[in-house]
C-alpha cells in the first residue's frame, strides 16, 4: 500500500509540475495560445518517448527497486532547475528585449527545460508497473498492474490539481512548492524502502533530499533563487524599468515596474498598462464617450486603471460599472496612485465588479448607453470570447435602444496587409453581424463602434467635437481638435471598405473562434517563426479533405491487416484504439473548458473543478474496468485458472469505442442546448451540473479503455513492461496530437461540430478494424 501511495504522490507531483511549467511558459511567451499548445503537446510527447523507452529498458533490468528509486529521486531534483531555466530562457536564447519569442526558440528552449522531466515522467510508468508486480500488490497480477498504476496516478493528479487550484496557486515562491513536494515524496520513499528490508540502504538518498531541502529553506536560498530568476526574466522584458513587485494570482503573473514617475503593469509578461498616464488614455476615453450623444450609464470591461476611468468620470454620467477579473491587479495599482489620480476611486458613481466580464454581461439586468470592451487582443481562446458574435448578442441585450458598443484591436498605422486585414476584418464582420451600423477607425489601434440606430455613432470630427463641448468636459489631457487627427475621411473609408470586404472563412463565434487563429498567424509573423507559412497552408485545407485523409488512412491499414497475422493485428488495433482515445480525451477536455468559459465565464476555481471531474472520471473508469478484470481472472474454487476472457475484453473495447463515437456526435447539440438562454433561465445550476456530468462521462470513457487496451495487448504475447510503456506512451501520443490540433487548428478553423465529427470518424475507423479482426482471433490462444 505504501508503494501505491508513493505512485499516487508522484501523480500529484506530475500535475503540479505541469501547471508550473505552463504558467512559467505563459509568462515568457506573453500568454500566446500557440506556444502554450506547443508546450502541452511537447509535454505529452516527452512522456510518450519516456514510456516507450522505459518499457524496453525495464524489462531487461533484474533489480527493479534501485532503478525505480533513482527515477523518483531524479524527478524530485530536476524540476527546480528546469523552472529556473525557463525564467532565463529569453536571455539565454538571445530574444530581443521586450520582443516576441519565436516558436523555433520556444521549441529549442522546451527541449532543454521540459523534455528531461517529461521523459523521466514517462519512464516512471513502466518502472512503477514492474515494481507493483514484483511487490505482489493484491489485485495487480500481470497486466492488471498497468491499470493499478494508471488509477493511482490519476487519483494523484486529482489531488495535485485541486491543491494547486485552491491553495498552492497563491504561493509566491514556486521553489518552495517544489521543495515541499520533494520532501513529501522522499519521506514516503524512505518508509517504502524501510519496509523492503533488502534495499534499506537506498533510503540514504531520499533522506539526503530531505536534509538538503531543509537546509536550503532555512538558509533562505530558495527565496534568493526565486528572486534572482524573476529578476533575470524581468530584464528580458523591460530592462529600463526597475522591478518593484511581482505577484502570482489565481489568474496571472503580475509584475510592476517603475521608470521615474511612471509605473508599468505586466500580466503574464505582456504589457497591460502604464499609470498614471492619462495623456495616453485620454484620447481613447473621449473618442468612446463622444460616440454617444448623452452617455449616462456606462459599462467598462477591463483596462480602466491607467487613466481611462479617470477621464470617463469627468462626464456627467449617472453610473459607471467597471468589470475587472483580477482584484489583485486593481490592488497593485490603487496602492500607488496619489493625489487627483486617485480621486476617481472614491467617486460614488463608480462601482467595481470583480468578476469575469462575459459572466457579468450575461447575467446583469441593467441597461447601458455605452458598453466598452477594453480587453487585450484575442491571442487566446479565453480573450477571444470578447470578440465573438455570441458575446456581441449578449451585449446587444443590455444596450438601450440608442446604445453604443465599443471595442479595440491592435493594428498597424500605415500597413494593412492580408494578414492584418483578415484579423481586423474578422472582428469587423462579427460586430456587423449583430449591429447594422459599424464604424472602424485607423491607427496603431483600430477602434470599432457599433449601434442599432441611425444618427448615433459618427465619423464626423465636428459632430464629436460638439458632443464633447456640450458635455461640459474640461481636461488638460485632451482637446477636441484631436478628433480630426484620428478621423481622417479618406483613411476611414479605405479601412472600413477593406475590413468589410475581407474574405473570412466564417464569422468569429464561440464554437468557431477564427479570430484568435488569425492572431496566431500574426504572432508567428512578427516573432519570426517559420511556422507561420504552415498555419496559412493549414487554413486553406477544407474540412472534407481531412475526412478523406482519415478514410484513406484506415483503408490502407485495413488492406495491410487483410494479409497480416490476426493476433498481431489485435495488438496493433488495441494500441490504435488507445491512441485515438487519448486524442479524443484531450480534445473533449479542451472543448469542455472552452465551452464552459463561453457559457459561464472564466471562473478559475470552476475550471479547476472541470479538470478534476475529468480526472475523477478517468480514475473511476480505470478502476471499475480493472476491478472487473481482476474478478473475472480469479482462479475458480478448484484452483484452476479461468477460461480466456480476451474475447469478452474485445467486445468491451468495441463497446467503449462505440460509446466514444456516440458521445462525440452528441456533444455539439448537448452543448448548444446547455448554452441556450431559455434553458439557462429556467434550469440555471441544474444545467451546470449536467455540464459537469458530461465532463465526468468523457473522463470515464477515456479511463475505462486504458486497462482494457493494456490487457488485450499483453495477451498477444508482449512482455509486461513493454505493454505498460506502449499503452501509456501511445495514449499520451494521441493526447499530444489532440492538445495541439484541437485548440489551435480544428476548433478555430472548422468549429465545434466538425471537430467532433473528426473525432467520431477516427473512432469509427478503429471500431471497424476491431470488429473485422474479432472473429479471426476467436480460436487464437490468448491469455
Amino acid at each position: 500500500m505504501v508503494l501505491l501511495l508513493l505512485i499516487t504522490l508522484m501523480g500529484g507531483y506530475f500535475a503540479i509540475a505541469q501547471i508550473l511549467y505552463l504558467r512559467e511558459f505563459l509568462v515568457i511567451c506573453y500568454g500566446n495560445e500557440l506556444s502554450i499548445g506547443l508546450i502541452l503537446s511537447l509535454w505529452l510527447l516527452g512522456i510518450t518517448i519516456g514510456a516507450v523507452a522505459g518499457g524496453k529498458i525495464t524489462r531487461h533490468v533484474e533489480h527493479a527497486t534501485p532503478l525505480f528509486i533513482a527515477t523518483v529521486a531524479l524527478l524530485s531534483l530536476i524540476l527546480g532547475g528546469e523552472i529556473y531555466g525557463i525564467r532565463i530562457m529569453r536571455s539565454a536564447l538571445d530574444v530581443q528585449t521586450g520582443g516576441l519569442i519565436s516558436l523555433d526558440k520556444v521549441l529549442v528552449g522546451s527541449l532543454a527545460t521540459l523534455f528531461p522531466f517529461t521523459v523521466l515522467a514517462g519512464f516512471f510508468f513502466p518502472a512503477a508497473c514492474k515494481m507493483v508486480e514484483r511487490c505482489n500488490v493484491p489485485g495487480t497480477k500481470g497486466a492488471l498492474s498497468i491499470g493499478a498504476v494508471y488509477i493511482a496516478e490519476a487519483v494523484g493528479s486529482i489531488i495535485g490539481g485541486v491543491l494547486f487550484t485552491f491553495w498552492l496557486v497563491a504561493c509566491e515562491n514556486q521553489f518552495t512548492v517544489i521543495a515541499a513536494c520533494a520532501v513529501l515524496i522522499a519521506a514516503v520513499t524512505c518508509i517504502f524502502l524501510w519496509q523492503t528490508r533488502k534495499w534499506r540502504v537506498l533510503s540514504a538518498l531520499p533522506a539526503l533530499i530531505i536534509v538538503s531541502a531543509a537546509f536550503l529553506y532555512a538558509a533562505g536560498s530558495l527565496n534568493e533563487l526565486n528572486r534572482t530568476s524573476i529578476l533575470a526574466r524581468w530584464k528580458s522584458f523591460t530592462p529600463n524599468n526597475a522591478l518593484i513587485e511581482t505577484r502570482e494570482t489565481r489568474y496571472q503573473n503580475l509584475a510592476l515596474g517603475r521608470q521615474e514617475n511612471l509605473y508599468s503593469v505586466f500580466g503574464n509578461g505582456h504589457f497591460i498598462m502604464s499609470f498614471p498616464d492619462v495623456y495616453q488614455y485620454a484620447p481613447a476615453a473621449h473618442l468612446f464617450m463622444s460616440q454617444h450623444p448623452r452617455p449616462r450609464d456606462v459599462l467598462l470591461i477591463g483596462g480602466g486603471m491607467g487613466g481611462l476611468l479617470e477621464e470617463i468620470l469627468i462626464y456627467p454620467v449617472n453610473t459607471v460599472d467597471y468589470v475587472e477579473l483580477d482584484p489583485q491587479q486593481i490592488e497593485l495599482i490603487s496602492g500607488r496612485l496619489t493625489g487627483t489620480h486617485r480621486d476617481f476611486l472614491d467617486d460614488e458613481r463608480l462601482k467595481i465588479h470583480y468578476v469575469d466580464g462575459r459572466h457579468y454581461v450575461k447575467n446583469t439586468s441593467r441597461q447601458y448607453d455605452l458598453v466598452i470592451s477594453n480587453v487585450a487582443d484575442p491571442s487566446t481562446a479565453v480573450i477571444n470570447r470578447y470578440y465573438t458574435t455570441n458575446f456581441l448578442e449578449e451585449v446587444s441585450r443590455i444596450l438601450k435602444d440608442d446604445g453604443v458598443f465599443a471595442t479595440k484591436l491592435s493594428s498597424a498605422v500605415d500597413y494593412m496587409g492580408t494578414d492584418i486585414t483578415n484579423y481586423a476584418g474578422s472582428v469587423y464582420q462579427a460586430v456587423n453581424a449583430v449591429f447594422p451600423l459599424v464604424l472602424a477607425t485607423p491607427g496603431a489601434e483600430n477602434f470599432f463602434f457599433a449601434c442599432r440606430k441611425d444618427g448615433i455613432i459618427s465619423a464626423d470630427p465636428a459632430v464629436l467635437a460638439e458632443r464633447y463641448r456640450s458635455a461640459g468636459v474640461v481636461t488638460p489631457y485632451f482637446s477636441d481638435v484631436q478628433f480630426a487627427q484620428v478621423l481622417q475621411r479618406d483613411r476611414m473609408q479605405s479601412l472600413n471598405t477593406a475590413l468589410k470586404d475581407a474574405r473570412i472563412p466564417s464569422l468569429n463565434t464561440d464554437t468557431r473562434p477564427i479570430t484568435y487563429f488569425f492572431n496566431l498567424i500574426l504572432w508567428g509573423k512578427f516573432s519570426g517563426s517559420s511556422e507561420t507559412a504552415a498555419l496559412k497552408h493549414i487554413a486553406r485545407v477544407p474540412f472534407w479533405a481531412l475526412l478523406c485523409a482519415v478514410t484513406a488512412l484506415f483503408a490502407c491499414v485495413y488492406a495491410f491487416q487483410a494479409r497480416s497475422d490476426p493476433v498481431r493485428n489485435l495488438g496493433m488495433n488495441s494500441i490504435g484504439a488507445i491512441t485515438t482515445t487519448g486524442l479524443a480525451g484531450m480534445a473533449f477536455e479542451i472543448i469542455f473548458i472552452f465551452m464552459f468559459q463561453n457559457i459561464y465565464g472564466y471562473v478559475y476555481q470552476k475550471i479547476g473543478i472541470i479538470v478534476s471531474f475529468f480526472m475523477f472520471g478517468l480514475a473511476a473508469g480505470g478502476f471499475l474496468v480493472n476491478y472487473c478484470m481482476a474478478v473475472l481472472e480469479r482462479p475458480n474454487r478448484s484452483g484452476y485458472p479461468p477460461p480466456s476472457r480476451i474475447p469478452l475484453y474485445q467486445r468491451l473495447l468495441m463497446l467503449f469505442e462505440t460509446s466514444i463515437l456516440v458521445f462525440s456526435i452528441a456533444t455539439p447539440p448537448l452543448i448548444a442546448l446547455a448554452a441556450s438562454r431559455p434553458l439557462q433561465a429556467h434550469a440555471g445550476v441544474g444545467v451546470e451540473i449536467v455540464f459537469y456530468a458530461l465532463v465526468l462521462l468523457s473522463g470515464f470513457l477515456t479511463g475505462g479503455e486504458f486497462p482494457l487496451a493494456g490487457r488485450i495487448y499483453f495477451s498477444t504475447g508482449q512482455p509486461l513492461q513493454k505493454t505498460a510503456g506502449f499503452v501509456d506512451g501511445f495514449d499520451c501520443l494521441g493526447a499530444s496530437v489532440g492538445a495541439l490540433a484541437t485548440g489551435l487548428i480544428t476548433l478555430p478553423l472548422y468549429g465545434l461540430a466538425n471537430t467532433c465529427i473528426l473525432i467520431a470518424s477516427l473512432k469509427a475507423g478503429c471500431l471497424l478494424l476491431l470488429f473485422t479482426n474479432y472473429k479471426k482471433t476467436a480460436a487464437a490462444p490468448l491469455h
